[in-house]
C-alpha cells in the first residue's frame, strides 16, 4: 500500500550512538556510531552482493571474504569525535567482541539486520551436503529436514517468509 504522506523525523533518520572503547594503555577512545548515508549504504550492499560465490553454472554456492563486511560497514558508520571516518585498519585492531557488538548495532540502526540474518541462514543451507539451488526443490528439501535442528528451523522460517513475501521461484 502506498502511503498518503511520508514524514521523516531527524531522530529516526539521523541516529547517533556514543561509543567508548578502552585502549591497552588505559586511555579511552570515544567515537559515535551513525546511520549510513544513501551512498555508503549502496556501497556496502554492493560489497555484500559481490561477496556471493557462484559455481560455473551461475548458482550461488557460498561466500568470499564475508568477514570483511563487518569492518567495511563500520568504516562507514563509526566516526571519530570530530566527525572523521575511522579506518578499517583501526577497526580491525578492536577486540573481536567489540567489533561484533558494533557490527550488530550498526546493522540494526540501518535496517540491514533482516537481510544479514537471511544471508547467514542461506550459508547454512549451502553447507548441507546435497542441498539443491532450484527454488522449488529447495522448498521441498527444506520441508523434509529435521525442524528440531535450530539452524534448519531458522533457515526454513526465513526461507518461507522471504519466499511468500517475494514469490521467489514461482512462475507468474
Amino acid at each position: 500500500m502506498i502511503p498518503d504522506k511520508l514524514d521523516f523525523t531527524l531522530d529516526v533518520i539521523e541516529q547517533e550512538i556514543p561509543v567508548s572503547i578502552p585502549n591497552k594503555n588505559g586511555s579511552i577512545s570515544n567515537y559515535k556510531l551513525v546511520t549510513l548515508s544513501a551512498q555508503d549504504s549502496t556501497q556496502y550492499q554492493n560489497a555484500r552482493a559481490a561477496s556471493i560465490k557462484f559455481d560455473s553454472q551461475g548458482n550461488p554456492v557460498g561466500f568470499n571474504k564475508i568477514a570483511d563486511l563487518g569492518p567495511l560497514l563500520l568504516s562507514y558508520c563509526l566516526k571519530r569525535e570530530d566527525g572523521g571516518s575511522v579506518s578499517k585498519g583501526v577497526i580491525g585492531d578492536f577486540p573481536a567482541k567489540v567489533l561484533q557488538k558494533l557490527f550488530t548495532v550498526a546493522q540494526e540502526m540501518n535496517d540491514l539486520n533482516q537481510e544479514v540474518r537471511y544471508t547467514e541462514a542461506m550459508v547454512k543451507v549451502f553447507k548441507y551436503s546435497g542441498s539443491p539451488v532450484d527454488m522449488e526443490q529447495t522448498r521441498e528439501w527444506l520441508e523434509s529436514l529435521d525442524q528440531s535442528n535450530k539452524d534448519v528451523s531458522t533457515v526454513c522460517t526465513l526461507f518461507r517468509k522471504t519466499d511468500s513475501e517475494y514469490d521467489l521461484g514461482k512462475n507468474s
